[in-house]
């Protein structure tokens, strides 16, 4: 099967940490216990490509809520095709249905682009 551009462009870009990775890395241990590095964000980021986990929904124009499985557990993230990155870890779903969920996030997280 031959692989896509995307997941090709992914292997290519340089394993640095930025800021924005830093963000993210910090909000896995955070609210996961999850102790990962950028290339666990990469496979994060090709988890999404692939379809594995859940779509939630579209958050603004560059933000898609996914909910996918790290290192066992399920996490809900914040996929931003425009730069092909993770931006955030948000707090797990949990019990709640997706439209609680949402309701949730949205008392305490502002949305909009930047």
């Amino acid at each position: 099967m031959p692989r896509s551009r995307a997941s090709t462009r992914l292997r290519s870009q340089p394993l640095e940490i930025f800021g924005h990775d830093a963000h993210a890395l910090s909000r896995a241990r955070e609210r996961y216990g999850l102790d990962l590095c950028p290339s666990d964000l990469r496979h994060v980021i090709e988890s999404v490509h692939r379809g594995d986990g859940e779509f939630i929904c579209y958050q603004g124009q560059t933000r898609y809520l996914h909910e996918v499985v790290v290192q066992g557990s399920r996490c809900v993230v914040v996929y931003d095709p425009t730069e092909h990155r993770i931006r955030t870890f948000l707090p797990a779903i949990g019990d709640r249905s997706i439209p609680e969920y949402l309701e949730d996030l949205a008392k305490h997280f502002q949305w909009g682009d930047e």
